[in-house]
Order: C-alpha cells, then structure tokens, then sequence
C-alpha cells in the first residue's frame, strides 16, 4: 500500500535497552552480527540496533532475532493477498514481538506512544523496492530484522505489539483513497480526534509511517469520505 512521507525528530538524551531472547535460546544458538545484509544461516540469531527518538529523548533498542523464526516467515507463501488475510500477519506470540513489547512497556509513558515513534523510525521501502514485487505483505520478524516496511508491515509491527500487550489494537485498511490504498493503526485508550467504532470499542487511528498524533489522519487520505475497514481486531 501507499506510504504518507515520514518525519522524524530528532534529540539529544540517550538511553539504552537491550533485548535478548532466553538464555537457553542464546546457547542454543550462536549469536552473529552480519551487519544490515539480509541473513544467511540458519539456526543463529542476528543482532539488529534500532534507534528513535520520543519526547525529546534518544533511544538504542538491539535485538537478537533468531534467523529461524525469520526463515519460517519467509518461505510462507505470500501469491495471493486478500483484505481479510492481512490480519494473518499479525503474531502477538512471536519471540520478537514479546522481546520488544516487554521493552516498550518498562519505559516511562505510554506504551502506545513509544511503539509509535519506534516503528516510525524503521525505513520505509515499497514492497517493489523491498522484496521485489508490487505487494508483499510481510510478518513482524521479517521488518525487524530487514529494518524497513511499508504501510501495512509497519502496522503490523505495531498491533502485534499493542496485543502482546494486552492493549485493544486493530489494522485500519483503506482502499480507496485519493492517495490509493493505506494501512494504519487503531488503538483504543484516552485519545481524541478520528477514530472509528467496531464491536463496541472506539479506535483512534494511529499513522505508523509519519509524525503525527494519534488521532491526526494526513490530510491526503480524505478520512472523512473513506471507507475504512477494521482487521485483526483483538487484544
């Protein structure tokens, strides 16, 4: 799907988190750091350091994210796409995802606003750019460790962490904006501005690809005259 163009901030206050998978896990597996290339073994973990700023403060997030878990992501058959089949790349349960979740939430502040600036400072790439193809949907594992997405991987990335959490989340599919097709979040919580109702519970839209907060649409996409599509609702 189409991105919105991207802002990020930038501070001058460093922290760091590191995040590691189990300790039997580690010994198990071999740790190995191949740089920003795509890996290439299997039954190894490949480091992977993310930085992004929040709230005037500067954050250094590195992972060790095992290169089977992606390899089993990749090799998923991906020829056809639906509308409904893009709540299938959602995986709350996944390692990854759980490392990362636990993370966000020891950091001061709401969870939902750090998860929003961190997948915002992932590289946005089209899939045709990415993977080679005009749409390829792809899982949680697969943006962290390529470091790069479009719309829909990215909010992915951030629903699948708002569930890990416990936190009501959801894809926000649009299909038919002046800008083409988009995918955004919608997360539940004390916010205002647009939003969208689904089986009782309030979603407030959530742009993973650019600086805005939650609640703001970019004005390109026409929110009032689009119809928006709810998917992978749960918590």
């Amino acid at each position: 799907m189409r991105r919105i163009c991207a802002v990020i901030i930038s501070v001058t206050i460093l922290a760091t988190i590191i995040l590691l998978p189990s300790i039997n896990d580690i010994s198990e597996a071999p740790i190995i750091d191949i740089g920003a290339g795509t890996p290439t073994e299997v039954g190894q973990h490949v480091e992977r350091q993310y930085d992004w700023t929040y709230g005037g403060q500067h954050y250094s997030l590195t992972l060790f994210l095992s290169m089977d878990d992606y390899y089993n992501a990749i090799n998923i058959d991906r020829s056809t796409t639906t509308l409904t089949s893009y709540a299938n790349y959602l995986t709350p349960n996944d390692q990854a995802v759980l490392a990362l979740a636990d993370s966000i939430s020891s950091l001061d502040g709401d969870p939902a606003l750090m998860m929003l600036s961190f997948v915002r400072s992932l590289d946005y790439r089209t899939d045709m750019d990415g993977y080679g193809v005009e749409e390829y949907p792809a899982y949680p594992i697969e943006t962290l460790v390529n470091g790069y997405g479009d719309c829909e991987d990215l909010a992915a990335l951030y629903v699948s962490v708002m569930h890990a959490l416990g936190r009501d989340a959801a894809l926000l599919a649009m299909l038919d904006t002046p800008m083409g097709g988009h995918m955004a979040a919608g997360i539940a919580g004390p916010y205002d501005g647009a939003h969208i109702e689904h089986d009782g519970i309030t979603y407030y839209y959530a742009e993973t690809t650019t600086h805005l907060d939650i609640g703001r649409v970019p004005a390109s996409l026409g929110w009032g005259s689009t119809k928006v599509y709810v998917l992978g609702a749960a918590s």
